[in-house]
């Protein structure tokens, strides 16, 4: 058993999580770097303990799935925190981990989650939005929303973010809502992030790797959009001049009150972070992570036949 004695490595790229498993279990490939708990139960059993033939590392990801509302002027939601409330109410994330990741991941209680190291455990379990189908209903009646039109719901074609996509659209029409779901392939998607105008709910991913402030910065810092605004245009002086306090010092009060800022407003919500996973044949006997928590292949311990 030797580190790095491979000759050679190939890279397959196999966009589809579907055939990845199909080219594992045919012999093509030996390892698959990132499969998430929905795809992994064909190498793993429910506690994620590997099937003959293979061995399976898992990691909790540092990306969260992520969910914001289109707040530039001129939008449904702008002006209208009743209908983002109702919205946020009537889904229940608990149920997305459950179906999206087959139960393999962590429900979010903040706009991040307890990867990182400034996470307040305190945040853990308490009501971030729980699902509240009445609530949902009478902020619904009070916001004064039309549910004649559909929501646009924009995203990538990740295959996660779809299931979040479908599983939103069940839970929305469960109060009357409509929803139209636009999925784009990566450079498009890019495109209509940025674009006011072509989306009223925008799912994503956002990371780092290692301060929640790393994740707040990129996507609620206003000095950092031509806009002056944020990634959804939001224009808060109390946002910014609270993310900008958890900069210079990311105390408990200070993260409290940026998240607290954050929630009561509802500009946006961490949804889930996705348990991932590494297969690989049993002859990878352990790998070597990056920062970002991609397998250094180079870096694995191989037994070879």
């Amino acid at each position: 058993m030797y580190k790095a004695n491979a000759d050679r490595v190939i890279y397959n790229v196999i966009s589809e999580s579907t055939q990845m498993g199909i080219a594992m279990e045919n012999g093509s490939i030996d390892m698959i770097l990132t499969i998430t708990g929905s795809e992994v139960s064909r190498f793993a059993d429910e506690a994620g303990n590997a099937k003959a033939g293979y061995n399976v590392y898992g990691t909790l990801n540092t990306l969260i799935d992520c969910m914001f509302f289109n707040m530039d002027e001129g939008s449904i939601f702008a002006d209208n925190l009743a209908l983002r409330q109702a919205i946020l109410y009537a889904i229940d994330t608990a149920g997305l981990v459950t179906v999206a990741l087959d139960g393999r991941g962590e429900q979010c209680y903040a706009f991040g989650s307890s990867v990182y190291a400034d996470y307040l455990d305190e945040w853990i379990g308490h009501d971030y939005f729980n699902q509240d189908v009445e609530k949902a209903e009478a902020l619904l009646a009070e916001s004064g929303f039309d549910t004649a039109t559909p929501l646009r719901i924009v995203l990538n074609g990740n295959a996660i973010r779809k299931s979040i996509a479908q599983i939103m659209q069940g839970y929305l029409a469960q109060i009357g809502i409509t929803v139209e779901i636009n999925s784009y392939e990566d450079s498009l998607f890019n495109t209509y992030k940025s674009d006011e105008t072509a989306y009223d709910i925008l799912l994503d991913n956002c990371g780092g790797s290692d301060y929640l402030m790393t994740i707040w910065r990129g996507k609620f810092d206003a000095k950092a959009y031509s806009t002056g605004g944020t990634i959804n245009g939001v224009y808060d002086d109390e946002l910014q001049s609270l993310m900008e306090a958890c900069e210079k010092d990311n105390s408990k009060a200070n993260m409290d009150a940026f998240q607290d800022c954050l929630y009561s407003h509802a500009y946006a919500v961490g949804l889930f972070n996705a348990q991932m996973y590494t297969v690989c044949r049993d002859s990878v006997k352990s790998i070597s992570m990056d920062g970002k928590q991609f397998p250094c292949v180079a870096s694995c311990t191989y037994s070879w036949n």
